[in-house]
């Protein structure tokens, strides 16, 4: 099932336990708009390659369309409309008033200079400048774009749109160009804070839990990295090469291991790091496979979708689930390790600190100001602890898993 009709499925299906009427769910399926562009850039050597574009907004009725801009090869007009679809979702769940988009364009960037990646970013701008504006549609980065694209772009809007000047139109932005302190840590930050929550109403999870991360870039490493901080054994990482695990009792040294992963270029190969030391006695590698069926409390899925799939779901050994990344486990695998008594908090709720974050950001952005970073976590706290009580209270009521009643509720404020 491709990611468009997958999206769709799972809104039909929560609609479906509703009761919701046909034309209902179908107008809540149905983007409002999804734009395509051809961008001419101009290479250094003078030569021009005409650069596929889009931009999916998908529903506005809480609010301006919000999310990222993807600059990947395989960015496509269903993938940009399938993900503006789950923002909705998401930015419903945790009850900020936004609607949902997403867009990017088929390019690789790690083949741009500098200065063509600069003109790519302006260039896009431009032809997105008619259609956003802080309350109409609020950009963020994703992957292939970062703070400095960010910055490019309000630059560009700011230039072109006629309106007046407004940080508010794009979020993520650096912290000198009025982005928000503690965005960065933000995804990572919100899962660590459901997950805590999960921990105080589960008597089975330990205190201190045994937690595995797999996929350790930018959220990874900061779940992992925040889950260190709380006390718990942070004693399995992965990334796309291989899988490490420790014996230690505290757990890797987080910040060590991702400053060694980098100088190595993946994990392995030495990268064992407890308490300030890297030695090879403190770990060992173990492959992909295995690292998803470790035996532990809690399994952080931070990579790829469909990461569990019909093929590896029995041999799952994790208490519990975090969910970090988009669709890492498909439909049948849930409903398999759900009914396996496996508590799985679902990605619209769980990587949602991203969004609730680059909503501050937009706060501050339209008031021209900067919260120091405490008043960001604190915020951030609130606003994920309130939407997991929902979440856990409706899955009680209900007597239905985590996502189910996360899309419920979604729903349901969507149609009110």
């Amino acid at each position: 099932m491709s990611m468009l009709d997958n999206a769709r499925k799972i809104i039909r299906d929560a609609s479906n336990g509703l009761g919701l009427d046909e034309a209902i769910t179908e107008r809540i399926v149905e983007p409002d708009l999804v734009a395509h562009f051809t961008i001419p850039l101009e290479m250094d050597d003078g030569s021009t390659k005409l650069i596929k574009a889009f931009r999916s907004q998908h529903n506005n009725k809480r609010g301006p369309y919000k999310g990222g801009l993807r600059f990947h090869p395989s960015v496509t007009a269903d993938e940009a409309q399938a993900l503006s679809m789950l923002m909705t979702l998401k930015c419903a769940v945790v009850d900020i008033p936004f609607g949902g988009a997403k867009g990017g364009a088929a390019i690789d960037t790690k083949k741009l200079s500098d200065k063509e990646y600069e003109r790519f970013c302006m260039a896009f701008a431009r032809r997105l400048t008619p259609l956003i504006g802080p309350d109409i549609d609020v950009p963020a980065p994703d992957v292939g774009t970062d703070a400095r694209a960010m910055d490019i772009m309000l630059a560009t809007y700011n230039k072109f749109s006629g309106k007046p000047e407004s940080f508010a139109t794009f979020t993520g932005k650096s912290i000198e160009n009025n982005g928000s302190r503690g965005r960065d840590a933000a995804t990572g930050r919100g899962g660590v804070i459901v997950t805590q929550a999960v921990i105080d109403l589960d008597e089975n999870i330990p205190e201190k839990p045994h937690v595995h991360v797999q996929g350790f870039g930018n959220v990874g490493k900061w779940y992992a990295q925040l889950a260190q901080a709380r006390g718990w054994r942070v004693a399995g990482l992965s990334d796309s090469s291989t899988g490490i695990t420790t014996h230690a009792e505290e757990g890797f040294d987080i910040d060590l291991t991702k400053r060694k992963k980098d100088t190595a270029g993946s994990l392995g190969n030495g990268t064992y790091c407890v308490d300030g030391q890297c030695e090879a006695d403190l770990g060992k590698d173990i492959n992909n496979a295995e690292f998803l069926t470790h035996p532990v409390d809690i399994l952080v899925l931070a990579a790829l979708e469909d990461t569990i799939t019909a093929d590896n779901m029995k041999a799952i050994n994790a208490k519990v689930i975090i969910e970090m990344a988009n669709g890492p486990i498909t439909d049948e695998a849930h409903d398999y390790l759900t009914q396996q008594g496996v508590t799985i908090v679902p990605d619209v709720l769980a990587n949602a600190g991203g969004v609730v974050v680059s909503y501050l950001e937009w706060l501050q952005g339209k008031d021209a100001e900067q919260w120091d970073e405490e008043r960001v976590n604190d915020r951030l706290e609130e606003i994920m602890l309130a939407a997991f009580e929902r979440v856990w209270n409706r899955s009680s009521k209900d007597s239905i898993d985590l996502k189910s009643a996360s899309l419920r509720i979604a729903l349901e404020k969507l149609v009110n």
